[in-house]
């Protein structure tokens, strides 16, 4: 047995190169050393010894690190001991697995001499027992500096633990977020999507099987739209009722999922039209024996679609290069005249009408290109979806009682929406009218581009079948901002 006078380290590594060095590394400060190739013969040792700080290895054949160290923390007699993982991985999800299996600290390989030194003192100054901190505090030493926000809340929503990345998401300096409800908190500065996710937790056992959600803050003024998404996990350290947060900001994916969506059918609507003319321009020529005077007419459409792909690719090159201030707002009455113009032009049956009474003069915090491209989808949509010889397509333009908000509500004929295809609608890329056109890789309904455009204008959207007329009906609710 070790002299009490002198601390005892257990190294376990199956590597007799790396259980040396760490001897080495330490030979200066009078420890005693145990010795152990696999977590085997640690847990042997430890029947016999009671070592002051224990230094495992993560990776080892057969009973790997992690497994170790839930086995020691298991066993009373030595679930105290304090416990440094010795790992290559760098990712936090390991770090995490090494916390919830019950590891003190970390060091990474290669092992800094000071760094070893420093740890081993700091420990046993702490009465060589797990004093470093309560498992609050362990947590915290993993997700502190990370750029994801980590929030840990209890039962009744109640903030018990945030990280400094999650008090700069959510805007609130220093402590301020403890012990303030997480969800009156987020709702001061973003609005939570999907709206129903509080009474989604309530009725829910296991909440890291519920989807993620968002938090999203619309762009007004001198700030720009920001999305961050909310993932329940696994606490995984015996906390009982308390739940783990994970919270990342998407607002870059957002926004370039948009873009990207709106530039792509940009180039589809702008090149197709003058391409098409061209091509049935030359069929003309090909199918049939025109006179001079056919021919002249046949070169004036050919020309006419030259210039105008000429001018779209100049249009579409000048739009890349330049800088972009879109206009951020529209007013009630503009958003109305977009769909009037979508109902003189669509080749089915679209009516627009419009509540008596109110100031269409006012605005709503959304730019004419974004409404337009949900305007697009929706149509679009109600083309492609309807039941029956044509489609039907509707818009019911009115305010809320309080006037606070203005709800564009459309409904078309098409099929019924399952269950899962209402909870998904908003998902990107997933896919609803697989069962009419194949699956598609990267299609979708587009509505989560209506989604992201609605929320970043600090409204809702919801979807739904409406008994009572028998058909889909789409609500788009902006608040009214002056």
């Amino acid at each position: 047995m070790p002299k009490s006078s002198q601390s005892t380290i257990l190294v376990v590594d199956d590597n007799l190169g790396a259980r040396r060095s760490i001897e080495a590394l330490l030979s200066n400060e009078s420890y005693n050393f145990l010795l152990a190739d696999s977590g085997q013969t640690a847990l042997d040792l430890l029947e016999e010894n009671i070592p002051d700080v224990i230094l495992l290895d993560v990776m080892m054949p057969g009973m790997s690190g992690f497994e170790v160290c839930k086995r020691i923390r298991e066993d009373r007699r030595v679930s105290e001991i304090p416990i440094i993982m010795i790992t290559a991985l760098d990712d936090e999800e390991s770090m995490i697995e090494g916390i919830d299996a019950g590891a003190d600290d970390f060091l990474s390989k290669p092992i800094s001499k000071i760094e070893l030194r420093s740890r081993i003192r700091s420990i046993l100054r702490l009465n060589r027992f797990r004093k470093l901190c309560d498992e609050r505090q362990k947590f915290e030493l993993v997700v502190a500096q990370s750029h994801l926000g980590y929030v840990v809340i209890n039962e009744e929503q109640r903030i018990l633990f945030s990280n400094t990345a999650a008090k700069r998401m959510l805007g609130i300096a220093g402590s301020g977020l403890q012990p303030a409800n997480f969800f009156e908190t987020a709702q001061q500065s973003f609005l939570i999507q999907p709206n129903d996710i509080e009474s989604k937790i309530r009725q829910t056992e296991q909440l890291s099987k519920l989807d993620p959600f968002m938090l999203v803050r619309s762009s007004q003024n001198d700030q720009v739209a920001r999305w961050i998404r909310v993932t329940f996990q696994e606490l995984g350290l015996n906390h009982g009722t308390q739940q783990l947060l994970r919270l990342e900001d998407i607002s870059d994916r957002i926004v370039a999922f948009q873009e990207k969506h709106t530039f792509s059918r940009m180039i589809s609507h702008k090149l197709l039209t003058p391409l098409n003319a061209i091509k049935a321009a030359h069929q003309l020529i090909k199918t049939s024996e025109p006179s001079v005077d056919r021919l002249t007419q046949i070169a004036d459409i050919q020309q006419k679609g030259i210039k105008r792909l000429e001018y779209d690719i100049h249009s579409i090159l000048s739009f890349l290069e330049r800088d972009r201030e879109p206009d951020k707002s529209l007013t009630i009455l503009e958003a109305q005249a977009q769909i009037q113009q979508a109902v003189d032009t669509a080749s089915f049956d679209f009516s627009l009408t419009v509540e008596e009474g109110f100031d269409a003069s006012q605005t709503i915090n959304i730019s004419a290109h974004a409404f337009e491209a949900c305007l697009r989808e929706i149509v679009e949509n109600a083309a492609k979806f309807h039941r029956g010889a044509s489609a039907q397509l509707s818009c019911h333009v009115s305010k809320k009682e309080d006037e606070s908000k203005v709800e564009f509500v459309f409904q078309n004929n098409s099929a019924p929406l399952s269950n899962e295809e209402i909870a998904n609608a908003w998902k990107p890329y997933w896919q609803a009218d697989r069962y009419v056109t194949g699956e598609i890789p990267g299609m979708g309904l587009g509505l989560s581009l209506i989604a992201a455009n609605v929320w970043a204008a600090g409204g809702n959207c919801t979807i739904e079948n409406h008994a009572a007329s028998d058909m889909v009906q789409l609500t788009l609710s902006f608040p009214i901002i002056d």
